[in-house]
């Protein structure tokens, strides 16, 4: 059940980094799907730079229709500052210098049934893809967190 991982993955990376959220009440946490969704984008399709609600976001990619190699061959990205960027899935951050990062995660046929998990607040965007007529399928969601009182 899709619950068992992304809560287990919650814990998780609490363990390995801590909160991402100041705690503003004792007690136990628990866990519960904010929302989620089935994401069909289509060739010239984006999503640009956003954020989500809750505490945790997570997304698993379960068809891509296209090789980024191929995508960034293409003559509109090619010759361009999008060649690292089309057809990809990209973090936005600032790092320890202030310098404003993107990581993308090229999205290739061998990225179908990988998970990403990350802090909801966290920027992100998907980049269009091009020349296929085939949808990129993804299925995504938040998760929040809530305290029960101490006893």
């Amino acid at each position: 059940i899709i619950s068992n991982i992304v809560f287990t993955l919650a814990k998780e990376y609490e363990k390995q980094y801590s909160l991402p959220y100041e705690k503003h009440s004792s007690g136990e946490r628990h866990y519960n799907f904010n929302e989620w969704w089935v994401n069909y984008q289509y060739q010239t399709e984006f999503n640009p730079t956003h954020s989500h609600t809750g505490i945790y976001s997570w997304v698993i990619w379960m068809k891509i229709p296209t090789e980024f190699e191929d995508q960034s061959k293409l003559p509109i990205a090619a010759n361009s500052n999008a060649k690292n960027k089309i057809s990809n899935f990209t973090f936005t951050y600032i790092d320890t210098l202030g310098v404003v990062v993107d990581y993308a995660m090229k999205m290739n046929k061998d990225k179908e049934g990988m998970m990403a998990f990350f802090p909801a607040s966290l920027k992100h965007s998907v980049y269009p893809f091009f020349n296929s007529d085939e949808p990129r399928i993804s299925v995504a969601g938040n998760i929040a967190m809530y305290t029960s009182p101490s006893k």
